[in-house]
């Protein structure tokens, strides 16, 4: 708590050295924002269930103390895409029917709205630390202040968006299509890799959302809102 005091608010704390799963709590109360562990997790001749029930054990104990709150700032009327520049220690998503970008700074608690020229339906992270969306057609660079330059355009069909998306680990991007209204089966899966045309990866869907890789990088998971 001393630390706290005196550190500006931008630093971030954490406890190591002997931490136990039941100190954890105490710790992150204290105002760690979190908290190292080595020994405390695995020893020399611990089993994987040994292992994991340690882990599940810290999970927990870090879960209990970070009750959700909400953000400070104004309120989106849809709010789509969050996403964090760890560089920055910064959370932006946009607010698809207000057309605006919000940035909240993690440390100071304080969030930033910026106007669009154009609606974004979702954001990405292209670098550490470069933001890019969708509008309705396009996939756009977005900068810190939300002002967009197109990186390539999608012929849609009539009464067609973009909605959520990902950034896969080898460059290309994967967005979902659906129809502004709602018809189910006409939802697609578009692929950019930067060199040619936006392909058409997937088809017969209704709301693509929630799009993210495999963990082995060979796949995509994608929830179908309208299914």
């Amino acid at each position: 708590t001393a630390w706290r005091q005196v550190l500006p608010p931008t630093a971030h704390l954490i406890a190591v050295g002997g931490v136990r799963a039941r100190q954890a709590k105490t710790w992150m109360a204290a105002g760690a924002a979190a908290v190292g562990v080595g020994s405390e997790l695995y020893k020399p001749g611990d089993r994987g269930p040994v292992v994991a029930q340690k882990a599940r054990a810290f999970v927990k104990a870090v879960a209990d103390n970070t009750p959700p709150r909400i953000l400070p700032g104004p309120r989106a009327m849809i709010g789509e895409g969050p996403v964090v520049l760890p560089q920055r220690s910064t959370l932006h998503w946009v607010d698809i029917a207000g057309a605006r970008l919000f940035s909240y700074d993690i440390g100071a608690g304080e969030t930033v709205t910026y106007p669009l020229a154009d609606s974004l339906t979702t954001l990405f992270i292209a670098d550490e630390d470069q933001l890019l969306g969708t509008t309705e057609t396009e996939l756009v660079t977005v900068s810190d202040d939300g002002q967009l330059s197109t990186l390539s355009a999608a012929s849609l069909p009539e009464g067609h968006r973009f909605n959520d998306g990902c950034r896969g680990v080898d460059g290309r991007y994967w967005c979902g299509v659906m129809s502004k209204g709602l018809l189910a089966g006409s939802g697609t899966i578009l692929c950019f890799d930067g060199k040619q045309a936006p392909s058409v990866v997937a088809s017969g869907l209704g709301v693509p959302n929630g799009m993210a890789e495999t963990p082995d990088k060979d796949g995509l998971y994608v929830i179908d809102t309208l299914a």
